[in-house]
């Protein structure tokens, strides 16, 4: 059994599943419904199947995943579960949103941070800022600098 409660202790989310379970596993959560407070589900192991069930703090689904349950337990601790494909990509959130991440599956089940740069020039996400423009290389350059002949006379060009 898994259990994640408010700090005092009233409500929160329960996943009846073995103690010992590793999170992402391949498998589904099924919601069984509320009961004292609690949103209550079980874990369906599918060895065979393509989806996992993930659980995490603050997050937000973006690529081939899809928020199954997300509740904040008071004292900025959150619990969202997942369940997602292979290559999904979803973000997590520190304390207050000051520090967040990204990451994924792969087909082992395996959760990896992805860095920004790459999910932004593969297009999966949008920049928070618009890009810099660069600035174009002039084309006034003499040919013979004085810093490219002082260079070249101490042998180093």
């Amino acid at each position: 059994m898994k259990k994640f409660s408010s700090t005092n202790g009233r409500w929160g989310v329960q996943v009846d599943c073995p103690d010992d379970q590793k999170f992402p596993a391949r498998g589904s959560f099924k919601p069984l419904g509320r009961l004292g407070g609690f949103d209550c589900f079980a874990f369906q192991p599918d060895e065979e199947g393509s989806t996992f069930a993930v659980i995490e703090g603050d997050a937000k689904a973006l690529k081939g995943c899809v928020v199954v349950m997300e509740m904040g337990l008071q004292s900025n601790d959150y619990i969202t579960l997942l369940h997602a494909h292979p290559g999904a990509i979803w973000k997590t959130s520190g304390y207050k949103g000051r520090s967040h991440s990204f990451w994924t599956l792969t087909e082992e089940g395996n959760q990896v941070k992805v860095p920004e740069a790459a999910l932004l020039s593969l297009g999966l996400i949008e920049p928070e800022e618009a890009p810099h423009a660069l600035p174009e290389i002039p084309d006034d350059v003499p040919e013979r600098s004085t810093v490219l002949l002082a260079l070249q006379k101490a042998g180093l060009a």
